[in-house]
């Protein structure tokens, strides 16, 4: 009886020592199984990286949606508020807001309308909105071209000192554009722009230096002229060039030694 008692324990011993081995994984399983929930994890947490950029993003595209909306809104304000003051006769936002409708800048480009407060501003004195009619009448844009109406208004500005107007007066006293050819009077109005800085104005009057054109000819002011303005356009480093070749090391060395404010003052 006790030798059956103890057969049955040991029979016992061994199925649950077998079972148990059976179920013991092995060191490839246990290696498989780790890699795997590395893979896993590695997996998980790129996704939160790209989930969290592209909450990111959202939330950039928002902002800056936002921001253009309340820019806008902004805008849209200051536009009727400009509106409000130059239906007032208000010349300085007349011309603001001619400018505005002339350049397409937050309204639709309106030439017709532009020309509109711009004579509305001119009519009051305002010299930059005396020197803008007077482009448009020049090149006939939002009005119809007319040379003498164009000499007119920038006339208007120039004698307020307005450079652009100085300048496109000038030219077209050179030119005979709406007014008797006068070189000398074409000077005068360049020379006048030309003290204030006006590129374009010292680059015009570099070549009547050069040419003789309502002034004596002179290349050595041309000289310094054109070097003044080298930078600002093809045109001037053409005419530097120019001049250059026409003149002797000595005449150059003291063009060297010019200012060009010592030519206008």
């Amino acid at each position: 009886m006790l030798g059956k008692r103890i057969f049955l324990y040991l029979f016992l011993y061994l199925i649950l020592n077998i079972s148990y081995a059976q179920r013991m994984p092995t060191l490839g399983e246990v290696w498989s199984n780790a890699e795997r929930r590395v893979y896993e994890n590695e997996i998980l947490r790129q996704q939160a990286i790209r989930e969290e950029m592209e909450n990111e993003r959202l939330r950039r595209q928002y902002q800056e949606e936002e921001n253009r909306r309340q820019e806008l809104q902004r805008v849209n304000y200051q536009i009727q508020q400009l509106m409000i003051s130059a239906a007032g006769g208000n010349a300085a936002d007349q011309y603001t807001l001619g400018n505005l409708y002339f350049n397409g800048q937050f309204v639709q480009p309106e030439p017709q309308i532009a020309v509109y407060w711009w004579q509305r501003s001119a009519i009051q004195g305002y010299a930059l909105a005396q020197s803008s009619l007077g482009y448009a009448y020049f090149v006939g844009v939002g009005i119809s071209q007319n040379y003498k109406e164009a000499v007119y208004w920038r006339t208007k500005a120039a004698e307020q000192g307005e450079p652009n107007a100085q300048t496109a007066l000038g030219s077209m006293y050179m030119s005979g554009q709406g007014v008797k050819k006068n070189p000398k009077k074409a000077v005068y109005w360049l020379k006048k722009a030309a003290k204030q800085g006006h590129a374009i104005a010292q680059e015009c009057l570099a070549w009547a230096y050069y040419d003789g054109n309502g002034v004596p000819k002179n290349k050595i002011y041309a000289y310094v002229l054109f070097s003044h303005v080298a930078n600002s356009s093809e045109n001037a480093k053409n005419g530097l060039l120019i001049v250059k070749n026409a003149m002797t090391q000595e005449q150059i060395m003291h063009a060297q030694s010019i200012s060009v404010y010592d030519i206008l003052k």
